[in-house]
């Protein structure tokens, strides 16, 4: 399946979000700069459940760093796509990361 555009809402404002379907992922994301969504995507009706939201500036390089970290919870949660929200600001990448792990609270991003 190729990928494609969905909105998301945090804190009353609307994102569109890049929809990477299957995982593991064969379009070109690594240079992504942006807040990213691992997710459960099921049904016909693409329900998204979202198991962890970060930001990063280089996606390839969080992606090899999350091997260690984010993978085993995420995985054992039915992980299989992955939304990217391009941003290149930091300042506003954190704040979009922020109101959504406070809206969603996802299970992986707990300490």
């Amino acid at each position: 399946m190729t990928s494609y555009k969905k909105a998301f809402t945090a804190a009353g404002k609307t994102y569109t979000f890049t929809v990477f379907p299957d995982y593991p992922i064969k379009d070109p994301i690594d240079k992504y700069s942006g807040v990213y969504i691992f997710a459960a995507r099921k049904g016909h009706k693409e329900e998204i459940k979202f198991l962890y939201i970060g930001q990063t500036e280089h996606f390839g390089r969080r992606m090899d760093e999350h091997e260690f970290d984010k993978m085993k919870c995420v995985m054992s949660k039915g992980f299989n796509c992955i939304c990217i929200h391009e941003e290149k600001d930091e300042k506003e990448r954190i704040q979009i990361e922020t109101d959504f792990i406070k809206q969603y609270n996802p299970p992986c991003n707990k300490q």
